[in-house]
């Protein structure tokens, strides 16, 4: 059974409601997202390297860090 299955992967800016870098995905991204998955229906991640340039309405964006790259 699996116990997150509100939570999905997209490369579609659009259809995300969450954000976080795509690099390592180390433990605190995990219990992050995991977070989210408990107190919001539905977790659509995309994993980017910038929010650079992108509007972020209706997104949570979270660890993304500063680096330009």
């Amino acid at each position: 059974m699996n116990k997150y299955k509100n939570i999905q992967l997209t490369d579609k800016f659009d259809k995300a409601n969450c954000i976080t870098h795509s690099g390592k995905f180390h433990v605190d991204d995990v219990i992050s997202t995991i977070f989210l998955s408990k107190i919001m229906d539905s977790v659509v991640l995309m994993r980017i390297a910038t929010t650079e340039n992108r509007t972020l309405n209706d997104k949570i964006v979270y660890d993304i860090g500063l680096r330009r790259i």
